[in-house]
């Protein structure tokens, strides 16, 4: 295999300039066609986990991020506890984030009030790592012990609340339970502060965390008293307390293939949270993240379905390219095989020199086309249209990118390859197949050109039917249809192989035509397209191809943005 490869690679430095300038172009399409196919999955996986992290970074708080409340007694809270981290910590294993704890007890009679005409309220409540979303204006946090051993719990109010009540810094409040009449708490005000920005997520846009008072029909509310975690379940949880878990999952280390394993483990977490737990004694989990997730899903299927239709289209214009480069290498090597053959080499031979001269370009194609469709990308964010909307791609090099780049790879050595065991012949044959050429290529002699013909037609009455290559599994889910989203890269691909029928008959009207014309170059050039339609037919095919895509591509990119238009339209008129 190693002296294999040193005939080949011998093979390829003793080269003429032609040959060089075809080896060049056989690598640069290997590399177009690996970089092409490499890009589809980056790409797709790019602008769809871009708008994700768009979607998730511009939805409410309460939307996409995720809390878990339920009631409880002090003697219940570390049971409780435990269960929500080890089930927090599997369903979002994706992303990672703080699980932050909290609480909020139930209404206390503010003092001074009659007690049958109570309308001020305060509620205690503590915040895990509050110091890092709130500052002292003075004094210090509360602590669990009591310094002055009276039995009084120290407290931290928000500034703003004390102005509202009259209180200062060093003032005792009576607070007397509205759900338990044995219940009357001395808070001891250590500390005011006030929060750094109402808008963090930390505070859960809740007025009156933020606020610091709460307007109710009937009642006021104030506070909260802020208290320790000790304080609060060992004391203020006698009755029944809410307390709550809050998570906020880092949406940047999500990736795409994660999403649907996320989303259907946010779904189920509150199942798995209550199972086995009775009426009384459950948990809620409040999040809109399981649906963001899932129309980012149905997102991420169109953006692959729209990236997989061009994909496929521009495949096959690489992989022609690639045939047709292909065909000017065996025609310059013709003569040079068919002396190998001449003197003794047979036709493994031939084909394993070409199949090491293949594998030489081929494989260092596959290993530069993710890293050169990743570049190419990355440009996106700063020249061409993306640049303007600031999409902030993040193209990620993943196992579907090498995986194509690798079936590309072998593609393109296989279509260098399998020539070369056709054109091992002897000289005597060579100058003779070069000499009578056929009329017709063999897609046309086995009438391939008018099945394929038949596909597109039947691809195009199910693309009519269902109107889009996304339909429902027979589980009932949305998946994407292979035979819909070939449909128009077949239709474009009979279309233009069709058209070699119908140009060399078209040749020859303009033959007829011409030749009763005093002019000889217009009837001379008809008479050779009608006569050798092959020698013509490659160059021809390759061009009918990329115009057809091109028009293709045209045609779909003003669907797309007509289609953009119309459902702001309708979003903006629903709001209106």
């Amino acid at each position: 295999m190693i002296s294999m490869a040193a005939a080949a690679w011998r093979v390829v430095v003793k080269r003429t300039l032609a040959d060089w300038l075809i080896l060049v172009a056989a690598f640069i399409t290997i590399l177009l066609a690996t970089t092409l196919l490499s890009a589809g999955p980056i790409y797709a996986g790019a602008v769809t986990l871009s708008g994700v992290h768009r979607t998730l970074h511009d939805a409410p708080v309460r939307d996409a991020n995720v809390q878990i409340s339920a009631r409880t007694r002090g003697d219940s809270y570390g049971a409780l506890d435990d269960s929500v981290a080890a089930a927090a910590s599997d369903a979002f294993r994706a992303t990672g984030g703080p699980l932050l704890r909290g609480g909020r007890s139930e209404s206390f009679a503010l003092p001074g009030q009659d007690p049958a005409a109570v309308s001020k309220l305060g509620v205690f409540g503590f915040f895990e790592r509050l110091s890092e979303h709130a500052a002292l204006v003075s004094g210090s946090w509360p602590s669990a012990a009591n310094a002055r051993g009276d039995g009084a719990i120290e407290t931290a109010l928000p500034a703003s609340t004390a102005s509202l009540l009259g209180y200062k810094l060093g003032d005792d409040i009576s607070l007397q339970s509205r759900r338990e009449a044995t219940l009357l708490v001395t808070a001891h005000i250590v500390g005011l502060y006030a929060v750094d920005n109402p808008s963090d997520p930390y505070w859960w846009d809740d007025a009156l965390d933020t606020g610091g008072v709460e307007q109710g029909q009937s009642f006021t509310t104030y506070g909260p008293f802020i208290v320790t975690p000790q304080v609060f379940i060992g004391r203020l949880s006698s009755a029944s307390s809410l307390v709550f878990w809050r998570v906020f999952p880092v949406f940047d280390e999500l990736s795409v293939s994660e999403v649907p394993g996320f989303r259907s483990r946010i779904e189920n977490l509150e199942g798995r949270l209550n199972f086995q737990r009775g009426p009384n004694d459950r948990f809620t989990v409040d999040t809109d993240l399981d649906g963001i997730l899932r129309r980012a899903e149905r997102s991420l299927l169109v953006t692959r379905s729209g990236v997989l239709v061009l994909t496929v289209q521009l495949a096959i214009l690489a992989g022609y390219a690639l045939v047709l480069t292909a065909g000017l290498l065996i025609e310059q090597r013709r003569v040079e095989t068919a002396l190998l053959r001449s003197r003794g080499a047979d036709s493994g031979q031939i084909g394993a020199m070409a199949l090491m001269e293949a594998l030489l370009l081929a494989l260092p194609a596959a290993l530069l086309g993710p890293w050169v469709a990743a570049f190419a990308l990355r440009a996106l964010n700063h020249v061409g249209p993306l640049a303007a909307i600031d999409l902030s791609l993040d193209p990620r090099i993943g196992r579907d990118a090498y995986g194509l780049a690798l079936i590309s790879a072998l593609a393109c050595t296989a279509a260098l390859t399998l020539p070369a065991f056709q054109s091992a012949r002897t000289y005597a044959q060579a100058r003779t197949a070069r000499g009578r050429q056929a009329g017709q290529g063999l897609a046309q002699r086995a009438g391939v050109d008018l099945l394929l013909l038949a596909v597109a037609a039947l691809a195009y009455w199910q693309l009519r039917r269902y109107g889009a290559p996304i339909t429902e599994t027979v589980q009932g889910k949305l998946g994407l249809d292979p035979f819909l989203i070939a449909a128009p890269a077949i239709g474009l691909l009979a279309g233009a192989i069709v058209a070699l029928r119908v140009v060399p008959l078209l040749a020859r009207l303009v033959e007829r035509g011409a030749s009763r014309r005093r002019g000889l170059v217009s009837a001379l050039g008809a008479w050779q397209l009608a006569r050798r339609p092959l020698r013509y037919a490659r160059s021809a095919l390759l061009l009918m191809l990329a115009l057809a895509i091109g028009l293709f591509a045209v045609s779909y990119t003003r669907t797309w943005t007509l289609s953009q238009q119309d459902q702001a339209n309708y979003q903006t008129g629903a709001d209106l």
